[in-house]
């Protein structure tokens, strides 16, 4: 059975200009994979805006502010590779209606939303904000939404420190670093197509490292990641995917603290699970008492904010 798949693969990979995998597109002229994922349904939008308003009060009881971050989909920054393999401009434009509603939403309950997609499709004709062979933002794609964050926190924090890139080293690196370790690697993605050469590593990532990581103290535990930086000033709860390993590269140098909780490195039997961020975090929480916390997650994950107040 696995000789025939392999040889499957073979020839598809070879007869094909763009290979599906489960909910998986790679372009093999010009190595760019993507993935359609879960969409949202107005539905929620209810229910997720209720567990919103409740986690705010549970903030702002504990002198609490809190900002939602959301990370734009990779396949809508770059939409154009996808218009004739599946890009939907109506499902586009109805999950923009429906991330607006819940902006506005948070917005009436001074909860900042973050949404960075117009900044991401601009930045993108810079550099890479997305790398190609992963769903995760790039260093340059993280700055953008670190930049775009910093903006709503400074309106409530004006003294709080924002890096610019004239205080980092650059570095270019054919792979990549997107990971919990921190380490560089080939890509997650490419395994479900059964690629087997390093054609498709064709680009030199640019990699930012700040001038002073020395003076940046790490701990990191099972889920946890525990920052201090001796110029930040204020203490960040940063919580939420995988997204948050490239924005770790800027936000622990605003705060003097900063916590990165990492709500998918726990083995939990249902995802949905994983958002219940009372349940789980509650005590660590009201241990850290941030000044400010920040729920970082992609658009899938919006969908398990009707959990955030579970029991």
């Amino acid at each position: 059975r696995n000789q025939m798949m392999f040889v499957h693969d073979e020839i598809r990979n070879k007869v094909n200009k763009v290979l599906r995998a489960n909910d998986l597109l790679y372009f093999k002229e010009n190595s760019w994979i993507f993935y359609s994922g879960e969409y949202m349904d107005s539905k929620l939008i209810q229910p997720i805006m209720q567990n919103i308003k409740k986690f705010n009060e549970f903030c702002k009881e504990n002198n609490i502010k809190l900002y939602l971050l959301m990370v734009p989909r990779k396949d809508f920054v770059y939409q154009e590779f996808l218009y004739d393999y599946g890009f939907d401009k109506k499902q586009y434009n109805r999950l923009n209606e429906i991330y607006e509603t819940v902006k506005n939403e948070a917005q009436k309950i001074n909860v900042p939303f973050v949404y960075p997609l117009n900044e991401m499709q601009e930045a993108k004709q810079k550099d890479y904000v997305f790398f190609k062979l992963t769903n995760h933002w790039t260093d340059w794609g993280a700055y953008i939404a670190y930049q775009a964050l910093m903006k709503e926190i400074q309106k409530d924090f004006q003294d709080i420190p924002v890096v610019t890139l004239n205080e980092y080293d650059k570095s270019q690196n054919k792979l990549i670093r997107d990971d919990w370790g921190r380490s560089y690697h080939k890509g997650h993605l490419d395994r479900f197509f059964h690629l087997k050469n390093d054609e498709e590593k064709d680009v030199n990532y640019i990699y930012y490292t700040h001038k002073n990581k020395n003076l940046l103290q790490t701990k990191i535990g099972q889920y946890t990641k525990d920052f201090s930086y001796p110029s930040g000033k204020y203490r960040i709860l940063l919580m939420g995917d995988s997204q948050n390993e490239n924005l770790t590269q800027f936000i622990p140098y605003s705060p003097h603290e900063l916590k990165y909780i990492r709500v998918n490195k726990r083995k939990l039997p249902r995802y949905t699970n994983l958002w219940k961020i009372m349940k789980l975090y509650k005590d660590e929480i009201l241990s850290f008492k941030p000044d400010i916390l920040v729920l970082s997650f992609t658009d899938v994950n919006l969908l398990r904010f009707q959990f955030l107040t579970s029991n």
